[in-house]
Parts: structure tokens; sequence; C-alpha cells
């Protein structure tokens, strides 16, 4: 999948050396945004401090989140960092690696 001005579209499959993938996962799926590749995986679980792939008011978009408590999450994004109810956004993938491009 890429992601583009915080849409989502499909891409080709990707062949994949399945050494590099770590074991475990439930579903994996690769992301291209801004010139960096990420191994995802779907994710049901509890949010824990991390990068993963969310989506807020239908713009969908990697971040790094902290966990606080009362059901609360820090997203961070810079200088437009914010704190949200956990409700607020719906993740989508935890990312399991990143590749930058330079």
């Amino acid at each position: 999948m890429d992601i583009t001005n915080g849409n989502i579209s499909t891409q080709n499959d990707v062949i994949a050396d399945t050494s590099t993938i770590p074991e475990g996962l439930n579903s994996p799926f690769i992301l291209n945004a801004d010139k960096t590749t990420y191994l995802a995986d779907r994710y049901d679980g509890e949010l824990v401090d991390g990068f993963w792939f969310i989506e807020i008011d239908g713009i969908v978009s990697v971040r790094e989140l902290y966990r606080f408590p009362g059901g609360r999450v820090r997203v961070e994004n810079g200088k437009a960092s914010f704190e949200c109810k956990i409700d607020d956004i719906k993740i989508l993938g935890k990312i399991i690696t990143r590749t930058e491009s330079m």
C-alpha cells in the first residue's frame, strides 16, 4: 500500500525474503510513504508505546504513539503533536520495521 496525502492506494504484490520477516506476525503488509518503507502487522491488542499505522478523521498516517493513563494517547507529529482519547484514533496496524531511502 502507498500512503499519499493521507490516502491509501493499493500497490502491486511485493516479493520479500521471508527470512527478513519476524516470526509470529498475524497479517503482515508493506506500506510506502515519503521515501520510507514500513513492514506493518494487523493488530487488535492493547495500544502500547511505539510506531503505528493509524487513521484520524479519515486520514491515514504512520505516527509514534505514547499511551497515558485515563485512556489518553500522545500522537507525535513534530510541531503538530497532540493528545487525544485512544478512541479518537483507529489503529490499522503496528509498525514492525522501517527502511528509509536516501
